[in-house]
């Protein structure tokens, strides 16, 4: 029963991140059904993966004198593989529910927890081969990073943020292609590095420490400060965009109040530009809490209805009007 639970508390911070991510998102939470079909989409694609590579290396004939070169070339092309497994587990849940991208914020958190299902079924396929009822399973994924309950999810938040780039390639004035491939870059070569230090594991004891077993370690130690660092910026980045969405539909709403109501109207302006609002008024209890009633005239479902007209406007332009008048009769009515 404790070996159930382990695959779970081994992702538990990863999971954390998922709660961090839904609760900053000021625009539109994530319902939790899309959240948890993105996690059996990565079980799903964790499983796809540990099979194609499963029965492409059965075929490798390896013996004591080729057994160097063949294994780096077993583990190098199962890398290849299970990196490509990630990435279409997370276009073809985009391609079911594209729907629910709108956002830089929806693109990290479904893909983190495409990831977070991989490196569940990661840990869970290393108890399953660890008991030893597996025996040929075990043996043809011996020089693969599938088996050792490694797995790096946070990784995916990345490849989000990459398909976020490409499908907004022309809303930027920034050169999105080129900082989408830097970004793939980088996550190709954190999985090989990372697979690389799985693969050192094998020339060392796990009772003794060798070089190896530092190079394995630093090499850990450095990916993982990789994944961190870009789960941390691009969560920054999301909320960022999630405001700079709702700067911009403000600021055009703002230039389209009538000089006679510009004064009252412009005091809920300075509420609709403060983002604690927006935060705060996703939780019933954390907006009593705050006593955000007492703060503005505008209601907590005002803020709600507002982000939507906002986020619809951004995804489609062209009907910005409609949203924009949408909008000003929110401000309106609580004027």
């Amino acid at each position: 029963m404790i070996g159930f639970y382990f695959p779970l508390a081994a992702s538990i911070s990863s999971i954390l991140i998922v709660f961090i991510i839904r609760f900053l998102d000021v625009i539109e939470k994530e319902a939790w059904k899309y959240v948890f079909l993105s996690f059996l989409a990565g079980c799903l694609g964790y499983a796809a993966s540990v099979f194609s590579v499963a029965e492409v290396l059965r075929l490798w004939t390896t013996s004591v004198d080729n057994i160097f070169s063949n294994s780096i070339f077993a583990f190098s092309f199962s890398t290849v593989l299970l990196f490509s497994f990630q990435v279409v587990s997370c276009l073809i849940f985009y391609y079911f529910h594209n729907k629910q991208f709108e956002t830089l914020t929806d693109y990290v958190l479904y893909s983190v927890v495409i990831g977070i299902g991989f490196s569940v079924s990661e840990s869970l396929m290393s108890l399953i081969l660890n008991s030893g009822k597996f025996q040929g399973l075990a043996s043809a994924l011996y020089f693969s990073p599938f088996g050792y309950g490694q797995s790096i999810p946070l990784l995916f938040a990345a490849y989000g943020a990459i398909l976020f780039l490409i499908t907004y390639r022309n809303r930027f004035n920034i050169k999105p292609l080129l900082c989408a491939s830097i970004l793939s870059i980088i996550s190709f070569a954190a999985q090989i590095f990372y697979s690389f230090a799985i693969y050192i594991v094998n020339f060392s004891s796990p009772h003794i420490v060798t070089p190896f077993t530092d190079i394995s370690a630093g090499l850990f130690m450095l990916i993982s400060n990789i994944s961190t660092i870009l789960i941390v910026g691009l969560i920054g980045l999301s909320v960022l965009h999630d405001f700079y969405i709702l700067q911009i539909f403000t600021d055009k709403l703002s230039d389209r109040i009538d000089p006679l109501m510009k004064q009252q109207v412009d005091i809920l302006l300075v509420d609709i530009r403060n983002p604690f609002f927006y935060i705060l008024s996703s939780n019933k209890l954390l907006w009593r809490l705050f006593r955000c009633r007492s703060k503005t005239t505008l209601s907590q479902k005002a803020f709600g209805s507002y982000s939507r007209h906002a986020l619809e406007a951004w995804v489609l332009p062209s009907a910005a009007e409609l949203h924009l008048n949408k909008a000003l009769k929110i401000l309106t009515i609580a004027e």
